[in-house]
């Protein structure tokens, strides 16, 4: 955000000047931020970098414009039915309207700027800013209608701050289905499938009914179809090596999109049969880019037989891409009473990490998820300690989505936990819970039916 800021060539001179003055001695990060606003001719860009580094949180920024000149408020961005603590930010902002870029600092809670230029303003010019905001409606509107047009880092910060807002439970689920369709063929693939992948995870966090995840499958064969016909699709290995990166990582989403839909049958069946004949010995028919694909939807038609096959074969084996993809996908199948089968494997074989990797696996999936918690309950102490361990578990425990479960966790594992790397990383944990419950109890009703209404 301060690069961008200050521009690359005073960036690099203000890094330089840092380095220079304290050449073979000792410097403080005040020594640094100094040097930056030295180059930068502002004395306030010292409490700027100070406001972002000595302070939880993001700022939001509810903007309003009128003709030539923005209306910014400045408060701490929290979700849904979470009153928003005392902040305050000095923020480097840089608005872009039309071609032009208008950049200023906003050190009050209430500020006006002049921002010159045609059409409506950007908030976030280049996306560097770290910070969210807030529309009035038609401000959003006319952004999602232009998206496609934005550069990719603008077009993230968007998805980003239309979910927050979503989350705040003042946005809505229409908004991000407009602006799914507006990025959907946007030339960077991490842009194009933002919200995509924003509105998956209200599905993956159980916000979502039957009837909504149908509607979801509607949007999502209308968004995706059209690309897979002009991608193409073969499982067979190194068949897309030639193509550039982007496109190559934009065909994965597309197929990734489509498996679970009624239009994704023939790829299902594709995935299945190349992994039939990888394990075979054929490798040559899949490519290792779609493995876990293939895996998933391999054990979904075949069962809780083929899982335990395929467990055995990748103990047996030491390849650095099979072994943990397969013992992954054996975890995730949602089966319960293979979930616990794994989860009590005795098998000398078995690594400590794998050990966590069933776990992370069944914890992952709503049907199992359960299972697993009280697994990890039941052996704390014989899942070893260290740092790994003591932050990887906070991450499974954060898939629920309850307040009442954000309570139980913190009840049940924070003791253990206490002293080590782990108790920040559960109190986070514990609290994207508790705010995903909250949210649910509040706008989840109204979220399900947007869902509902996808076309």
């Amino acid at each position: 955000m301060i690069a961008a800021w200050l521009g690359e060539d005073r960036f690099r001179e203000g890094v330089r000047r840092y380095i220079a003055a304290h050449r073979g001695g000792n410097a403080t990060s005040d020594d640094f931020f100094a040097a930056l606003a030295e180059v930068a001719g502002d004395p306030r860009l010292v409490p700027a970098l100070r406001s972002f580094v000595e302070q939880q949180g993001v700022p939001l920024l509810a903007l309003r414009q009128q003709g030539d000149r923005v209306a910014v408020t400045q408060l701490r961005y929290t979700t849904a039915g979470i009153a928003p603590p005392p902040g305050h930010w000095i923020i480097p902002l840089c608005f872009r309207r039309g071609p032009q870029t208008t950049c200023t600092i906003m050190d009050r809670q209430n500020q006006s700027f002049a921002v010159p230029g045609t059409g409506p303003v950007f908030p976030n010019a280049g996306g560097t800013g770290y910070y969210r905001f807030e529309l009035a409606a038609g401000h959003w509107q006319s952004l999602i209608a232009g998206a496609g047009s934005l550069p990719a880092g603008e077009a993230l910060s968007l998805v980003d701050s239309l979910d927050a807002s979503i989350r705040s439970g003042r946005g809505n689920i229409a908004e991000m289905a407009l602006l799914a369709r507006a990025l959907i063929r946007h030339p960077d693939p991490h842009a194009a499938d933002a919200p995509f992948e924003a509105l998956s995870r209200y599905v993956m966090q159980g916000l979502v009914t039957g009837r909504g995840r149908l509607g979801f499958n509607v949007l999502r064969e209308r968004l995706y179809v059209p690309l897979l016909k002009e991608y193409g699709f073969d499982p067979r290995a190194g068949l897309y090596a030639h193509e550039a990166p982007a496109r190559i990582q934009r065909r994965v989403q597309v197929v990734e999109a489509l498996l679970a839909t009624s239009r994704g049958g023939k790829l299902r069946d594709q995935l299945a049969q190349a992994m039939q004949a990888y394990l075979k010995g054929d490798t040559a028919a899949l490519d290792p880019a779609w493995m876990d694909h293939a895996l998933d939807v391999y054990l979904f038609q075949n069962g809780a037989d083929a899982a335990r096959d395929l467990v055995e074969r990748a103990l047996s084996s030491d390849d650095p891409v099979f072994r943990p993809a397969a013992l992954a996908a054996a975890a995730r199948t949602s089966d319960p009473k293979l979930a616990t089968w794994l989860l009590d494997l005795q098998d000398p074989r078995l690594r400590d990490g794998e050990r966590l990797s069933f776990l992370d696996g069944v914890m992952a999936r709503s049907a199992t998820r359960d299972i697993g918690y009280q697994w990890a309950l039941a052996h704390l102490d014989d899942l070893g300690g260290g740092q790994f361990f003591a932050k990887r578990l906070p991450q499974m425990l954060g898939h629920y989505c309850s307040v009442e479960k954000s309570a139980q966790i913190t009840h049940d594992f924070a003791p253990s936990l206490a002293g080590t790397p782990g108790a920040l990383e559960l109190a986070r944990a514990s609290e994207r819970v508790r705010n995903c419950g909250l949210l649910d109890d509040l706008v989840g009703a109204q979220i399900d039916a947007d869902f509902v209404a996808m076309k």
